[in-house]
């Protein structure tokens, strides 16, 4: 699934290898609703919100999810919002073809991920 938004390669990899299945996709749906990071080939994400994320990081970005690939440093950070809004778009265009009750499941999925970093 290829999308035509400006963002990181990193970001855009890390989704293309979730899309790869309905499983994979609703998994990784699930991890961010969770505030924790599913790695995706060799990217992982890493939430604001990660108690393990490193103090530098942390002041440096601080709502803002990382992409980290540690065969293609350095690690890119999404402000939130911007992250919310490709996530959005994303499973949008996954979804269209499929049935309704996978479009629900991923749309509570959106909404606990929105509940939880939509007001950053």
């Amino acid at each position: 699934m290829m999308l035509d938004i400006d963002h990181s390669d990193k970001m855009h990899h890390y989704f293309s290898l979730m899309c790869r299945s309905e499983r994979a996709f609703l998994d990784g749906l699930r991890y961010f609703s969770l505030g924790t990071g599913l790695q995706q080939g060799e990217i992982m994400t890493e939430f604001p919100d990660s108690p393990d994320r490193e103090e530098h990081f942390r002041e440096l970005y601080p709502d803002c999810v990382g992409f980290y690939n540690d065969y293609d440093p350095p690690p890119h950070f999404v402000p939130i919002g911007g992250f919310l809004a490709y996530l959005d778009e994303v499973c949008r265009r996954y979804t269209e073809d499929k049935e309704e009750e996978y479009k629900e499941k991923v749309c509570a999925y959106l909404k606990a991920i929105s509940d939880r970093y939509g007001h950053t």
